[in-house]
């Protein structure tokens, strides 16, 4: 079986400073290449391409893997949130996402809040490699505040190969 590639769904609102800090650089730090990145912009009033904008102008070595990332915008407003009563709608974009602009074997999920250790990715391939017949799996998650630290190394993540 071949390396998989994995769609990466991020879901984005109005915290360019924590994803351009935390949620994107663990994407594009990734030892794993075989990846693409949709950012799902819930209208935000800073949106996601111009995020994506001053995040790549901010760390050119990252402009050679931007035709990776796609951005989707919900064009949801205040008043069509309401009149839903507030119900998300990130799970019907993260389906025409899938459907629509992904080839991708495995898709993942993260907040703007959320990262990838470096090698995750590579972890989770080979996983899949391993266990072929699995369709779903979780990680270990750590918690952390974004803006108390500098990067994931001030974390202390312990990494496993052991699987579950």
């Amino acid at each position: 079986m071949s390396d998989l590639k994995f769609e990466i769904l991020l879901f984005y609102y109005d915290r360019p400073a924590i994803v351009q800090k935390f949620a994107l650089p663990s994407v594009f730090n990734s030892e794993y290449s075989n990846w693409e990145l949709t950012i799902i912009d819930d209208s935000s009033c800073q949106g996601a391409d111009k995020v994506m904008e001053e995040f790549l102008s901010n760390n050119l070595k990252y402009v050679s893997q931007s035709h990776k990332v796609k951005i989707i915008k919900t064009g949801d407003t205040l008043e069509t949130k309401e009149a839903r009563g507030w119900e998300s709608i990130f799970g019907m974009f993260a389906n025409i996402a899938l459907e629509k602009h992904s080839d991708a074997d495995i898709c993942l999920m993260l907040c703007d809040d959320d990262g990838l250790t470096p090698h995750y990715l590579s972890h989770l391939n080979k996983f899949y490699q391993e266990n072929p017949d699995n369709i779903y799996s979780y990680c270990h998650v750590c918690r952390f505040n974004p803006l108390e630290i500098e990067s994931f190394d001030d974390i202390g993540i312990e990494l496993s190969d052991d699987y579950i």
